[in-house]
């Protein structure tokens, strides 16, 4: 049922601009260290699949193979909301409980330090995507201590059940936590959200 969902965005050609990559310090072959962590994920594209798959993704780097293993092998349910930090900065966990959101309050964004492994582990919601390469209108510039963009509101909304785990890259922009239902309807979930530092990757 949900392989239908997901397998069109499994593989997909990565949404890759160097137009879009920021300024920063210069290393010494000339690169600078965020232009060097874009290089070094070129070629990976969002993934979005459900947890009992996950054995196809051991290719990956190994951080994030220890994020897509943690949470396949965690029983949410008994694990309190709030941070967890698995690897120190480089491998952070974040459990919420929340209800979703309307459409009006979407919020879509994306980061240039952190990957989002992201894991629905109760309920069902959707989220929204866009590639950077075709981004909306920045609606707040990227804030370096939050490590965050802003965006207008996009037009492309993936659903996401009980089970789906869905890997963020910096090249893609995406609005969490909207509600399903037609007229949408909030509804309480359980996330799990592992920020995975690109430094070092």
């Amino acid at each position: 049922m949900c392989g239908q969902v997901f397998e069109a965005y499994q593989f997909g050609a990565m949404h890759y601009n160097t137009a879009n990559q920021p300024a920063n310090l210069t290393t010494p072959n000339g690169e600078t260290a965020d232009q060097k962590n874009y290089h070094r994920l070129k070629g990976y594209a969002m993934i979005v699949d459900h947890i009992k798959n996950h054995a196809k993704y051991m290719h990956l780097p190994p951080r994030i193979v220890h994020a897509i293993q943690y949470i396949g092998s965690t029983d949410f349910t008994f694990v309190e909301s709030g941070q967890y930090e698995l690897d120190g900065k480089k491998l952070v966990s974040m459990v919420q409980r929340y209800k979703t959101k309307l459409p009006e309050q979407a919020i879509w964004e994306s980061h240039r330090k952190y990957i989002d492994v992201q894991f629905v582990a109760g309920g069902h919601e959707q989220f929204g995507h866009a590639p950077l390469a075709n981004a909306p209108k920045v609606k707040t510039p990227y804030n370096e201590e939050r490590d965050v963009i802003f965006y207008e509101p996009g037009t492309e909304i993936i659903d996401a059940p009980m089970g789906t785990f869905m890997i963020f890259y910096p090249d893609d922009i995406h609005a969490p936590a909207l509600a399903i239902g037609n007229p949408p309807t909030a509804s309480e979930v359980v996330k799990v959200v592992v920020k995975v530092a690109v430094e070092g990757l």
